[in-house]
């Protein structure tokens, strides 16, 4: 009996992990991002506009906000549109 116990324990947490992981996940994406972050963001950002053809395609991804408004999940969405052009 102690060891179904044990085995149980330990299964719910071995099944946890993976949702304690999007939780975290979920927390750093609406962090703000630290300075050096933002001048890479802010150069990305100014090669994709020189580059593109569709510069709508820049400003629907690129938001207008702040330096110190930009979060991770700002930065994720500009590397998603950088990798798929």
């Amino acid at each position: 009996m102690d060891s179904l116990n044990t085995a149980l324990a330990m299964s719910l947490l071995i099944l946890s992990l993976p949702f304690h992981g999007y939780f975290v996940l979920g927390q750093q994406a609406q962090q703000r991002l630290p300075i050096g972050l933002q001048s890479w963001y802010r150069e990305i950002e100014q090669k994709l506009k020189q580059e593109t053809q569709n510069p709508h395609l820049i400003e629907k991804v690129a938001s207008r906000k702040t330096d110190n408004k930009l979060t991770y999940m700002d930065l994720a969405r500009l590397l998603k549109t950088l990798f798929e052009k």
